[in-house]
């Protein structure tokens, strides 16, 4: 009976052993895993060819940004080396512009760069994207997107004719050679002036072992050579553009910008009038223009014409000195509207004689 009892109490115990055994076990099977704390890692292309695209268009460079590491991946603010280009993420369907965006560990996501192609034709173009990162070994990422060849137009070698100053009765030249931008079947049919009366152009005939290479590393064949200069006796700025007409093309002209100034042999101070000025607080109704040679060599004046209600005389001396001066004097009586006219003078320096017009404006209800 006492066995019989002790028997009961010991398979007892080893029930409530296991059961408690069992217990545990699955207290321990149930426990939640800890969370992955291995860093994000950044896998991205280094760079972007988007071959060769026509001028005035977007170019579209699509890329993959991965995220094989066990922690989400934060990339950006995305930033470009030029305006011209933007980041955008794809969502839903559609591409949206994209400042900053999170990558789930073990994906990736699927970015476009947009770039306004402005180069001008025959040359490349390339932008960077830069954007932080919270990859430890990989602090900031760098894409470089390039555009092989921005086609269009005829490529022009200078981009543009810069004269700078040139003196009065100087010669001056420059020749812009123009290439096929891999156009093989490209020729030239015209160039003009946009301000023939400015400065000329004309096309003149490729020489050999003038006008060499032949060939541009980027731009293709050599097809035509212009020569630009300003026009005989023309005074002043002569900036404008040159337009080249592509034969066979539907497109429009080709335009080269020219810039430049021939300066006259003397300087007019000030260049117009405006009567009456304050001076002290009073109105005064004269003004004086200082005529002087750049090259301190005699200068003569005569007042040819003076607009109604106004007095022009030349002041005298100074003739020999390359200095003369303009008087030029409101009547008092004179009724006068705001577009007066102008002084205009003929003025003789180094031999050359030449009208020079000096505008004067009034100013009304001053006394």
């Amino acid at each position: 009976m006492l066995r019989s009892a002790r028997g009961s109490a010991i398979d007892l115990l080893l029930i409530f052993t296991g059961s408690l055994a069992a217990v545990v076990a699955g207290i321990v099977y149930c426990a939640p895993r800890p969370a992955p704390s291995g860093p994000p890692i950044l896998v991205v292309p280094k760079a972007l060819d988007l071959g060769p695209r026509e001028f005035g268009t977007t170019a579209i460079g699509r890329f993959v940004i991965e995220n094989p590491g066990q922690t989400p991946l934060q990339v950006g603010p995305f930033k470009t080396s030029c305006s011209c280009a933007g980041v955008e993420v794809e969502h839903d369907g559609a591409f949206q512009r994209v400042v900053t965006h999170s990558i789930p560990p073990g994906q990736q996501t699927a970015f476009a760069i947009r770039i306004a192609v402005g180069a001008r034709p025959g040359s490349s173009q390339r932008v960077s994207v830069y954007f932080p990162t919270n990859d430890p070994q990989s602090p900031e990422g760098v894409i470089e997107a390039s555009i092989s060849r921005v086609m269009g137009g005829v490529y022009a070698e200078p981009s543009a004719a810069i004269f700078g100053d040139l003196k009065a009765r100087s010669t001056a030249l420059q020749s812009i050679r123009l290439y096929d931008n891999g156009v093989k079947s490209r020729t030239i049919r015209d160039v003009r002036s946009s301000h023939p009366e400015r400065f000329e152009v004309a096309l003149v005939p490729l020489i050999n072992g003038v006008h060499e290479p032949r060939e541009h590393e980027s731009a293709g064949r050599l097809i035509a050579v212009a020569e630009v200069r300003p026009r005989s006796g023309w005074i002043g700025r002569f900036d404008g553009t040159i337009e080249v007409v592509v034969a066979d093309e539907s497109r429009a002209a080709d335009r080269i910008d020219v810039i430049g100034e021939v300066l006259s042999e003397s300087t007019i101070m000030p260049s117009a009038v405006m009567l009456p000025r304050i001076v002290g607080g009073a109105a005064v109704h004269w003004s004086e223009v200082v005529i002087a040679s750049r090259d301190g060599l005699p200068v003569r004046a005569t007042v040819e014409t003076t607009p109604s209600g106004f007095d022009a005389r030349m002041m005298p001396g100074g003739e020999e000195t390359g200095r003369v001066v303009l008087r030029i004097e409101r009547r008092a009586s004179a009724e006068i509207d705001s577009r007066a006219g102008t002084v205009r003078l003929k003025l003789t320096l180094n031999d050359t004689t030449q009208i020079v017009e000096i505008p004067v404006h009034t100013v009304q209800g001053l006394p």
